[in-house]
């Protein structure tokens, strides 16, 4: 998928229900931003949640890949939301809320999970310790 393409969200995002259009632009190797192209001042940090969370699975509805067109042979991307943190040991990952993204198609959809486990907030690395100072 061309990451400069609009992606359609027929039914926005929970709290952006207005706004259908974003495009999905990569910062670097781990975050890219999902960007509104009608408000700029909407962007989301997301991140591909299976480097992070290799046991990650859930099963989409077949409600919800009808939503965004899906069918065999189709590119499904998935994107987790993140919410960063000045201390990056608490950045974490919707793991509860994500999000599908038909790359063939250009449609997606934010979708919540149910009796599974996952919350939104999913720490990205939970094994990384922070100390503080250091010896000179």
């Amino acid at each position: 998928m061309n990451r400069s393409e609009k992606i359609s969200f027929s039914k926005g995002l929970p709290g952006f229900e207005e706004l259908k259009y974003y495009v999905l632009e990569e910062h670097n190797e781990v975050f890219s931003y999902l960007k509104s192209t009608e408000r700029d001042e909407v962007s989301f940090v997301v991140v591909d949640p299976f480097p992070f969370f290799p046991e990650y699975e859930f099963q989409a509805t077949e409600e919800a890949l009808e939503d965004i067109g899906f069918v065999d042979g189709d590119n499904l991307e998935i994107k987790c939301i993140v919410t960063l943190h000045s201390n990056v040991q608490k950045t974490t990952a919707n793991l509860l809320a994500p999000v599908i993204i038909n790359a063939s198609k250009k449609q997606g959809k934010q979708i919540v999970l149910h009796d599974n486990g996952y919350t939104a907030k999913h720490l990205l690395w939970p094994n990384v310790t922070h100390t503080e100072g250091g010896d000179r």
